[in-house]
């Protein structure tokens, strides 16, 4: 959530500074209080300050929240996704992708992803001679519990469900002809997010 609220703010900080008018939407299952539209540079500090103030509430749903917010403006824009897109299954974001691109939206989706969701390898603690231990994982949207044994197998059944889920994100993306930006949070952010941005041609 930090890091994503940082993409936002370098994001905006661009956008106002020339002079496009920018709205920032926090979502969980509804959408949040917005910031803006607002445009000009004197804006810079009051929407800094905004995605600063900003808190994580609840579960998510980023593919509902992406159509309510379609949905709700008559003319189209320039749409930026900030997600882990852990939310959901990739056709429920195909249909949602649809929508934006059917109504004129310029969609791109930046994906937020920790090093440990991608491969959580090294995460887990271990007893003795490394014997994995049964530990307790807590869903911070929900608080559900499940308690679980990290043995190998576990690890490389993750893997490879992860790396077909993340093929299944990108193969909707391309099919609807919308960016998918990858960003891992342990990423340099001064140097090589912004760096990765600037090819991308969303920062100049």
């Amino acid at each position: 959530f930090t890091y994503a609220r940082r993409v936002a703010g370098a994001l905006g900080y661009v956008g106002l500074w020339h002079f496009d008018r920018l709205t920032i939407t926090p979502f969980a299952t509804q959408l949040g209080q917005s910031f803006g539209p607002s445009h000009g540079r004197s804006n810079i500090t009051p929407m800094l300050k905004y995605l600063t103030d900003l808190e994580p509430s609840g579960q998510t749903s980023v593919a509902e929240s992406i159509e309510r917010y379609v949905r709700a403006r008559r003319r189209p824009g320039i749409l930026i996704v900030f997600s882990d897109l852990l939310s959901g299954e990739p056709e429920e974001m195909r249909a949602a992708l649809q929508l934006v691109r059917s109504r004129g939206w310029q969609t791109t989706v930046v994906q937020i992803a920790d090093p440990a969701e991608i491969d959580p390898v090294g995460v887990f603690p271990t007893g003795p001679a490394g014997q994995p231990l049964t530990i307790e994982l807590i869903d911070l949207e929900n608080a559900s519990r499940l308690r679980v044994t990290p043995n190998q197998a576990a690890l490389e059944e993750y893997r490879q469900a992860y790396r077909a889920w993340q093929t299944a994100i990108e193969a909707v993306c391309e099919a609807e002809q919308i960016p998918l930006v990858t960003l891992q949070t342990d990423w340099p952010f001064d140097t090589l997010v912004l760096g990765l941005l600037s090819q991308r041609g969303m920062v100049g």
